[in-house]
């Protein structure tokens, strides 16, 4: 996807004419903005169930263990279902994670999940995935449309201060990846910016 992004950026930059050495300069940004982002999720942080698993499970696991499985049949669509007893096995096993049926399945050689016949396998990155989020409890969470917004204040901020809380924001965002923000301009570019707008 930053590869797409990268592409459309480019071709922006080409056509308002700011040349190949801009179009390059544009790309090298967009990828430092991308790699710290993807060396954060394979850093062990939490992994987020609507954003990154559901839509796994619903694109190549819910056809068979989804919500019209017959009865008694291994269901992932709930909390409940994904670890309900059945026979000895769990899909997600709460008391013991690394012998969830999910685990077990998804990196058995012989017989894996999903099965060789099937339209839509999984990649290497989304077992990884799926494998963190089982270790990390396979708590299952509401899709964001359906939670009540909540306002969050970053700390130390005057909340009534809207650019301050914005700043904060980005400034978070930005330590994250070891960024911080550009020092402020002198008063010569500040107005050769206004000009050029």
């Amino acid at each position: 996807m930053i590869e797409a992004i990268d592409r459309l950026w480019v071709d922006r930059v080409r056509r308002c004419g700011g040349g190949r050495a801009a179009a390059l300069v544009l790309a090298a940004m967009l990828l430092l903005i991308g790699a710290p982002q993807a060396r954060g999720q394979a850093a062990g942080k939490p992994v987020d169930f609507a954003r990154e698993i559901l839509p796994i499970l619903s694109n190549k696991c819910f056809v068979c263990h989804g919500p019209d499985t017959k009865e008694g049949d291994l269901r992932l669509d709930s909390y409940e279902a994904a670890t309900l007893d059945r026979e000895g096995s769990r899909g997600i096993n709460p008391q013991d994670l690394e012998e969830s049926e999910i685990l077990v399945r998804i990196h058995l050689k012989e017989d894996p999940m999903p099965p060789a016949k099937a339209d839509k396998q999984l990649t290497a990155g989304e077992r990884d995935l799926l494998t963190r989020w089982v270790r990390q409890g396979g708590k299952y969470a509401k899709h964001w449309a359906f939670e009540a917004p909540r306002k969050v204040a970053p700390a130390g901020v005057n909340a009534a201060d809207k650019a301050a809380v914005i700043d904060a924001f980005v400034k978070q965002g930005l330590s994250s990846r070891g960024i911080d923000f550009a020092p402020q301009a002198d008063r010569a570019t500040l107005a050769r910016r206004v000009a050029l707008v």
